[in-house]
C-alpha cells in the first residue's frame, strides 16, 4: 500500500489511513513519512496529523524494545519500516513546538536515538546542537564537528561536508591538515551541487 500511494495510488493511501482509523498502529511509520513530504495530487504534507501518527509510530517502537522477544534497538528500523525518520521527526517537533510544547530533553533523546539508527539528518542535527550549544546541551564545537564528519564521511550527507568544511576553515582540526581538509570537503559538497559550496 505505501509504495502504490507513493507512486501516486489514491487506493494505498486510502487503505493505509483505514487500517490506521481502526487501530492497525503497524501503518503509522508509513503514514507518518507521507504526511511529512505529501505525495502530488492525493495529500499536502499535514504537521498536525503528522505528529499524532508520528506519536503512535513511536509507540509501536517502544512496545517492540520493550518486549522480550524484540531486536536489539539498532535493529528496529528492520521490524518497523522509516523508524529511523520517524524518530527524527519527532525530535524536530518537539524541538520547535510544532504540534507540541517544546522540549529540549526530548528532542535531545528523539535525535539521539535516530542518529544510532544512523539516520543521515539526525547525525547532522547532533552537528548543530552540539557546535551550537542549543537544544539544554553545552557547546562543544569539537564533538559537533566530529558529527558533521560523521555525517559527510559515512552517511554521505553532503550538507555535513558543507558544515565541515566551514569547521576547518575555522581553526578546527590539527594544523598541518586543515587547508587540506578544508578544500576536501567544500569540493565533496559543490560536487553535489550545494550552492553555498
Amino acid at each position: 500500500w505505501f509504495l502504490s500511494a507513493l507512486n501516486g495510488d489514491v487506493t494505498g493511501f486510502t487503505r493505509l489511513e483505514d487500517a490506521w482509523e481502526h487501530g492497525v498502529i503497524e501503518s503509522s511509520p508509513f503514514l507518518s513519512v507521507i504526511y511529512h513530504t505529501g505525495i502530488d495530487r492525493i495529500v499536502a504534507p499535514n504537521p498536525f496529523r503528522l505528529f499524532s501518527v508520528a506519536e503512535k509510530a513511536w509507540a509501536l517502537l517502544r512496545s517492540l524494545e520493550e518486549t522480550d522477544d524484540s531486536p536489539p534497538s539498532d535493529d528496529i528500523k528492520t521490524t518497523v519500516p522509516n523508524a529511523d525518520c520517524v524518530t527524527y521527526l519527532l525530535g524536530m517537533f518537539h524541538m520547535n513546538g510544532l504540534s507540541t510544547v517544546v522540549d529540549n530533553g526530548k528532542a535531545l533523546s528523539y535525535f539521539e536515538r535516530s542518529a544510532k539508527l544512523r539516520y543521515a539528518p539526525s547525525v547532522d542535527m547532533l552537528g548543530n546542537i552540539y557546535f551550537q550549544g542549543i537544544c539544554g546541551v553545552t557547546r562543544n564545537k569539537k564533538k559537533g564537528h566530529s558529527f558533521y564528519i560523521e555525517a559527510a564521511d559515512e552517511l554521505g550527507l553532503f550538507k555535513s561536508c558543507y558544515k565541515a568544511g566551514l569547521c576547518f576553515s575555522s581553526g578546527m582540526g590539527r594544523r598541518e591538515e586543515r587547508q587540506t581538509k578544508m578544500i576536501e570537503y567544500y569540493e565533496r559538497a559543490a560536487r553535489s551541487g550545494l550552492p553555498l559550496a
